[in-house]
């Protein structure tokens, strides 16, 4: 388990290396592009799509430090716990911790057999990273719909309807929205599996092993697929400035501007 964990740790950041990487050079090519700010999905105030984009980029840096910190409570060799209460032989446990790169051995053997809480960690770090991707996801929805047109999503990431000719439906990104919900539920059932279990090993972990595998893989092709969508996406500058103004978007630094004079 903890072998396996720890390579997909690893392609994990890869991953989150390259969305962060995406999203910086996005905000980089719409510095001066001007779109209308939220708050409840209302007009609220002008700002620009660069801004917009690094906030999301903030939120996956700390998807990042998270994980990151997770690799570091995986990386301990259990080997040599034996059922729990180690073993009579003459073994050496430094140097099979050595020779599979870990970097050192879990000191009490029945801890080493009986706990989980580092699949618990990593899936509760994965749903939260999924719950910001889930956010990217609903916003490209709404901002590829008629009544925003602030994004064209590439027709890899997009479908037809099934009985409607002239639909272009954003597949990719609702699917990916259910993908969250998916991640959030193998770490919900983890921590169920795991609450109320005497040390050390007990038989009910064996089901929590096929949800760790599905969490780590949705998480990981969703937030692959979502670096491919954001790097094909066009923005449409001339719609985004043209909203920036309405619903009255300046009334807050007209009235900041009169109460400073």
């Amino acid at each position: 388990l903890r072998l396996r964990v720890r390579d997909d740790i690893v392609r994990q950041l890869s991953i989150l290396i390259s969305l962060r990487q995406i999203l910086i050079s996005l905000a980089e090519e719409h510095v001066d592009t001007i779109m209308p700010g939220f708050t409840h999905l209302q007009y609220a105030q002008p700002t620009t799509l660069a801004h917009h984009l690094l906030a999301h980029e903030a939120a996956f840096s700390r998807d990042f430090q998270r994980i990151a910190g997770a690799l570091g409570r995986v990386d301990w060799c259990p080997l040599g716990a034996a059922a729990f209460a180690s073993t009579s032989y003459p073994i050496q446990r430094e140097l099979t911790a050595e020779m599979l790169g870990f970097r050192g051995v879990l000191d009490n053997t029945m801890d080493a057999v009986g706990s989980r809480d580092f699949a618990l960690e990593l899936l509760s770090d994965l749903s939260i990273l999924m719950t910001h991707a889930s956010r990217v996801c609903e916003e490209l929805v709404i901002w590829s719909s008629n009544f925003a047109r602030f994004v064209d999503l590439d027709d890899a990431f997009c479908s037809t309807s099934s009985i409607m000719p002239q639909k272009k439906n954003p597949d990719t990104a609702e699917v990916m929205r259910a993908k969250a919900a998916s991640v959030i539920g193998s770490c919900t059932a983890a921590l169920g599996i795991v609450k109320a279990l005497p040390m050390s090993y007990n038989r009910d972990l064996q089901e929590l092993t096929p949800g760790l595998w599905r969490g780590i893989q949705d998480a990981k092709h969703s937030t692959r697929l979502l670096v491919d969508m954001l790097a094909t996406a066009t923005f449409n500058k001339d719609t985004m400035a043209a909203e920036a103004g309405k619903g009255y978007s300046t009334a807050t630094d007209f009235a900041d501007m009169l109460v400073q004079k």
